[in-house]
């Protein structure tokens, strides 16, 4: 194998003669060595050579050093596969040699290449069989040999708990469960009867612990070819499986995750050229996976340039945070979504969005319920500050044009005592004068049925008036105007119908609930309004009626008063009032001159002050006469 000639016997007659300092036999540097003489003919030339003098051959090229001399010499060429392996060479015969000589030695060649190539063999298969021992008590995989019975021959590193004497001469049977025993002795018998190995990944519990394995089966034959059983290796890849499986439930919740999550995922690499959607962004968009292979997403979900490229560069820069974003759908829906993105490990891109078409439309109903709650509070000042129904009326109509968009609109009440309907305030977007002309009473506007519906409390709706077949010269009138649908709203007080609010808009079908709620509020605000207006004038008519009652009274009270005094200062007796604590506050001409004092000089004296004689004690006169006990006395 290394190109050189080794020595592989030399009898001990040659060894005592050999004098040579070194005893490497012929053998050279490695690359250096180059076969001559009457050797390298034999081996190069592949012939017998027999010579009595050989320094004399032409082929000789004498001997190294301390080498004996040689006298004679035959060679023979060991053959093996038609090419030479080596010599089998003898010297020095004191009858030399010959012919015979030859045809001798060449008949012991071939035993002798017979017993060389065993020795190598046997040499090589002890080496090999080292290695193998040295590999397979080195390594923590099991290696093991059955016959065609499937008995273990040899084992090396068995699994847990057996050890090789525990293993050796049993089947599998008798080491296994029998689920995985039959399972087992399935593999290993087909391999041994079609001469095909295989591999498998196998769950065994040797020691009632399942375990994974990974085994590789092949047949073992002898050198006829023959299948004499099989050879296995098989190594321990629990923990390997156990990470498999880990990495694959977390693959499969993250897919699921992916999935089913209420949130639109998409997977792009840094160019936008390659984009991978979730369920969820479908389900919202409504571009499935397959729609971003035929062609850009990115052109279908943003279809205008300008926009689509402020969204490519917000997507390339992964500023931190979401961003609102309008999103064309694949049915031609515009949707608010949210986005963020991120950058992967691998380099790859993920978008995170959510969908905020709920959250905007709410935050629109909002502003709608803000605005709303803003005219109402201003309808209940300007309701408040009216004097009058049709104040009122006219205040609600103007105000529901900035709620509710109609062609026209109009506030109609009933009296409660005639129950006659009238027009209280009306508009319409086509005629800007007398507004008044035109309107007939709801009856004739609504019709028998719906004035019965709205006495009994309840709304009624023609959605649309191009749908009636045979139109009235009303409906006519309102449907040149462009009104497609007519609503009307009881207006009740106290539960009773009082009123409508008719609407007219220019679109067909049912109100919206938030439609519906701000005309309700409206016909709710409208009866309190109009209910206060009612109020409002009685307290004014009966304030009124007051008044006047008062300034009648008070002239028959000056007429009297007047009389009275004419009275008073024309009696011929004398007549004196006094007040609670008996002191005159007014005297008449006949008193004063009957007791012959002035105005002056009695005002503020006690009626009694000047009494002589008469019913007795003062004081006491005065409270028989305030209590009534006494209505006369003598001075």
């Amino acid at each position: 194998a290394d190109g050189q000639l080794h020595d592989i016997a030399i009898s001990d007659i040659g060894w005592d003669q050999c004098r040579m300092a070194g005893l490497r036999g012929h053998t050279g540097a490695p690359g250096s060595f180059v076969l001559r003489g009457l050797y390298g003919w034999v081996i190069e030339s592949g012939t017998s050579v027999f010579t009595n003098a050989p320094s004399t051959h032409p082929q000789s090229a004498g001997v190294p050093p301390g080498h004996p001399p040689l006298g004679s010499f035959l060679g023979v060429p060991l053959i093996h596969e038609g090419r030479p392996i080596g010599i089998l060479a003898v010297g020095n015969r004191a009858e030399g040699y010959g012919p015979e000589e030859q045809e001798d030695l060449e008949a012991l060649a071939p035993a002798v290449v017979e017993a060389l190539l065993r020795k190598r063999t046997e040499r090589a298969l002890r080496e090999s069989e080292a290695r193998f021992r040295f590999i397979a008590t080195n390594v923590p995989d099991t290696l093991f040999f059955q016959d065609l019975d499937l008995r273990y021959v040899w084992i090396y590193n068995p699994a847990d708990p057996f050890a090789p004497g525990d293993v050796v001469g049993k089947t599998d049977a008798e080491l296994f469960p029998q689920e995985q025993a039959e399972q087992l002795t399935e593999i290993k018998r087909r391999v041994v009867e079609t001469g095909a190995g295989t591999k498998a990944e196998l769950q065994l519990s040797p020691a009632g612990v399942p375990r994974w394995y990974e085994a590789t089966y092949e047949p073992s034959r002898d050198a006829s070819g023959r299948i004499v059983g099989l050879v296995s290796y098989s190594r321990d890849i629990t923990e390997r499986k156990r990470a498999e499986i880990e990495l694959r439930n977390e693959r499969q919740l993250l897919q699921t995750i992916y999935d089913t999550i209420p949130v639109m995922l998409t997977i792009y690499d840094p160019n936008l050229q390659q984009i991978t959607v979730n369920k969820h962004f479908t389900r919202v968009t409504g571009w499935i996976q397959e729609d971003t292979l035929k062609h850009s997403i990115m052109e279908s979900a943003y279809p205008d340039p300008g926009y689509r490229r402020e969204v490519a560069d917000y997507m390339q820069s992964l500023q931190p945070g979401f961003r609102d974003i309008r999103m064309a759908t694949k049915d031609g829906r515009t949707v608010d979504t949210s986005w963020a993105n991120v950058r992967m490990p691998d380099g790859r891109q993920v978008g995170i969005g959510i969908d905020i078409t709920q959250r905007k439309q709410a935050e629109e109903a909002l502003e709608r319920y803000t605005e709303r709650l803003r005219f109402l509070h201003g309808l209940d000042e300007a309701i408040l500050t009216a004097r009058s129904a049709e104040g009122v009326a006219r205040a609600a109509v103007d105000g529901i044009r900035r709620l509710l968009p109609c062609v026209r609109a109009s506030v109609v009440v009933r009296d409660p005592d005639t129950q006659q309907l009238s027009l209280l305030a009306a508009y319409s977007r086509t005629n800007s004068g007398d507004l008044s002309k035109g309107w007939r009473a709801l009856a004739d506007i609504a019709g028998e049925t719906a004035l019965e519906s709205l006495i009994g409390g309840r709304g009624n709706r023609t959605n649309d008036l191009l749908a009636i077949s045979r139109p009235s010269s009303l409906v006519a009138e309102l449907q040149a105007e462009g009104v497609r649908a007519q609503i009307y709203e009881p207006i009740l007080i106290d539960g009773v119908f009082a009123g409508a609010l008719n609407l007219g808009i220019d679109v067909p079908g049912p109100l919206s609930n938030e439609q519906q709620e701000v005309l309700h509020d409206l016909a709710v605000q409208l009866a309190i309004g109009l209910e206060q207006a009612r109020l409002y004038e009685a307290v004014q008519r009966h304030a009124d009626e007051l008044e006047l009652l008062v300034q009648e009274r008070t002239a028959a009270l000056e007429a009297s008063e007047a009389r009275f005094r004419t009275v008073f200062e024309e009696a011929a007796i004398g007549i004196a009032l006094a007040n609670a604590q008996g002191q005159l506050v007014a005297t008449n001409p006949a008193l004063r001159k009957m007791l012959g004092y002035s105005e002056h000089e009695l005002a503020g004296s006690g009626l009694f002050d000047r009494q002589v004689g008469g019913d007795g004690d003062s004081n006491r006169l005065l409270q028989e006469l305030l209590s009534g006990q006494r209505s006369t006395f003598a001075v």
